[in-house]
């Protein structure tokens, strides 16, 4: 488990959820990192952390958000996966946001014919990374904010 997973199980803990942990195969392939429930009802959620644009940027920020079209390996990215909410790493904690309206989001937003070579290029367009096979986007965190979400704010 990363540091933001870590981070996010801790605030679902306290937040009176129980906590389950993806194994190996429900994290690489199915893309969630977590079942939280309370009051019976189970959420798979898939935590992302702050990231830099670019390798040469010094901190993670959380301005612009990295979107997975596509994985490394080639096949659907986290944003295709089976996750019913993704948990984004804030600076005041995390913004829970349903997948599904993420995806719509992305669709109405993003320029899927542009492809661009650089990272500080990708908002809204696709860009690979040379030799690999994932395809990623930059959405604006005010474009997710626009959809129907939920703040946890650190305790």
């Amino acid at each position: 488990m990363n540091e933001t997973e870590t981070k996010f199980s801790a605030q679902a803990i306290k937040r009176d959820y129980k906590v389950v942990h993806a194994d190996s195969y429900q994290d690489r392939i199915e893309h969630w990192d977590f079942i939280i429930q309370k009051n019976g009802f189970p959420i798979t959620v898939e935590v992302k952390g702050q990231k830099r644009i670019n390798r040469h940027d010094m901190h993670p920020q959380c301005e612009w958000i990295w979107i997975e079209l596509v994985g490394i390996t080639g096949h659907n990215g986290w944003l295709y996966g089976k996750a019913d909410v993704i948990a984004f790493e804030t600076d005041y904690g995390f913004l829970l946001v349903n997948r599904k309206k993420l995806i719509e989001i992305v669709d109405k937003k993003v320029n899927h014919k542009e492809y661009v070579d650089c990272s500080w290029d990708a908002k809204y367009k696709v860009y690979q990374r040379f030799g690999r096979d994932d395809m990623l986007t930059l959405i604006n965190r005010s474009d997710i904010e626009e959809i129907k979400h939920i703040k946890w704010i650190a305790k």
